[in-house]
């Protein structure tokens, strides 16, 4: 029997089943998604412009929902913390 695949971390090899809404990223895809540094995110999430992170097992994750949304706001010219 053989092991399926590991996930190569990207967004598009995700599974579709989850809605983004409740779907979590780990830091390596949330770089593929805005290439800033960590330091970027948690100067960011400390100043309340940035979703703030999840812990889980010692490991940070983001709500996909939450970090498109805040990117969709700069994008519009609202900056980050438009509300």
């Amino acid at each position: 029997m053989t092991k399926p695949p590991k996930s190569g971390g990207t967004i598009a090899d995700s599974s579709p089943e989850f809605p983004s809404e409740i779907r979590l990223i780990n830091s390596a895809q949330l770089h593929e998604i805005i290439p800033v540094s960590k330091m970027t995110i948690w100067r960011w999430e400390q100043e309340g412009i940035w979703p703030e992170r999840i812990k889980i097992n010692g490991r940070c994750f983001w709500r996909l929902a939450e970090v498109l949304d805040s990117i969709d706001r700069a994008q519009k010219g609202g900056g980050v913390n438009a509300p």
